[in-house]
């Protein structure tokens, strides 16, 4: 049947499929993420140089390359795969309900070798003598580097309910309406590739410290700044940051702190 407004598709989850978090180095990404992974099956993706994850015991695997990073979800739909075979069903087939990629900016470096390397094997690149793809002339390496890091997410959102994108963060300057130049936020990706992932996701937080050192995420709206949620209980809010505020269908929503 087609829904009508009698009877409308239910929704299937609450909090954001897809959420980047970004922030200045060592504000506590990784940390929160690993107080994330004591909660709830969670695997960090550390491909950091050096490994974030490296001073703590949890569920991390380290990365150095593509070929490692795209390794993983197979082992993950290996195990999905034994699961559906002993019963399992909606989320239980799941190895993980969280999948953080720490950081997304550190997988773009990998990409750039690997789109390097595969555009020297295609029939158009095979005579190519650049040391990378993104000497191609007329910014066309991009668009083989943009495809590897789609590439990557689009596997890693496949084999599991949630997937944290972890960015750092860069300083741009946009002109305002009076027309002075204002610096702003932005997340440390190359080009069209920064708007492509934005777009992806659910939602998208800065993450900072207060003066008194309080860890908060700001999901506000501004000119010229990636800021933003599509989930009304997130969106225009800067909040203390808190795992069940973001995720209240995974923890609850009595426990979420607003």
């Amino acid at each position: 049947m087609l829904p009508t407004r009698s009877n409308p598709t239910k929704a299937t989850r609450i909090g954001p499929k897809i959420l980047i978090l970004y922030s200045l180095p060592k504000v506590g990404k990784t940390e929160a993420l690993v107080h994330l992974a004591q909660r709830e099956d969670c695997l960090i993706v550390d491909s950091e140089q050096p490994h974030g994850t490296d001073t703590y015991e949890t569920t991390a695997m380290k990365v150095d390359n593509m070929a490692q990073i795209m390794h993983i979800p197979k082992l993950i739909q290996e195990e999905g795969a034994k699961r559906v075979t002993a019963g399992k069903k909606g989320m239980d087939v799941f190895p993980y309900k969280f999948i953080a990629i720490d950081t997304l900016d550190a997988v773009e470096d990998m990409a750039e070798v690997s789109a390097t390397a595969k555009y020297k094997e295609s029939t158009i690149g095979k005579t190519y003598k650049g040391k990378s793809v993104l000497e191609l002339p007329n910014g066309g390496g991009y668009y083989y580097l943009r495809n590897e890091v789609q590439e990557v997410i689009d596997t890693y959102a496949a084999v599991c309910p949630y997937l944290i994108l972890i960015v750092h963060v860069k300083e741009k300057l946009i002109s305002s309406k009076d027309g002075t130049e204002v610096k702003v936020n932005d997340i440390s990706l190359t080009g069209k590739l920064s708007s492509i992932v934005c777009a992806r996701a659910d939602a998208i937080g800065y993450l900072y410290r207060t003066p008194k050192g309080e860890l908060k995420v700001s999901f506000q709206t501004y000119d010229g700044a990636v800021m933003g949620a599509r989930q009304k209980y997130l969106a225009g809010k800067d909040i203390p940051f808190s795992w069940e505020t973001i995720y209240p269908d995974v923890f609850g929503e009595q426990n979420a702190q607003v």
